[in-house]
């Protein structure tokens, strides 16, 4: 008989991966957000923010992965639309970019106006 795995609480590794991220220990919350997902796959809020975290890796092309599963777990999840926005937007491939931030725009208006603005200032170089 095969011993029994410990539960993991994917809540609270939820918690420390948001926590690690805002003191800016990404690698950390990394590790803490694969556990949460690892406990609850099926989490579009777990993707997301493995996404957001990968891209403040660096690890554009990776960040997509999970931001895409995100999308297909919620299809209403703005968030996840928006930062594939910007993923698309660091990775040079505007026309992708512009999609998703419409998407993220119809989804929820008052999340897109300020911050799709603001990523098509940075993408066209100007700002506000």
């Amino acid at each position: 008989m095969k011993p029994k795995k410990a539960s993991v609480d994917h809540q609270a590794e939820h918690a420390k991966a948001v926590e690690s991220y805002r003191n800016g220990a990404h690698d950390q919350a990394l590790t803490h957000v694969n556990t949460a997902i690892r406990a609850e796959p099926n989490s579009a809020i777990y993707q997301a923010d493995a996404g957001v975290i990968l891209m403040a890796l660096g690890r554009n092309e990776e960040a997509l992965i999970p931001l895409r599963r995100a999308t297909q777990l919620d299809p209403a999840h703005a968030d996840a639309h928006y930062n594939m926005g910007e993923t698309y937007q660091a990775l040079g491939q505007r026309d992708k970019a512009i999609d998703a931030f419409k998407i993220a725009l119809s989804l929820n208006r008052s999340l897109g106006w300020k911050k799709v603005r603001a990523a098509f200032a940075r993408w066209f170089g100007f700002s506000r």
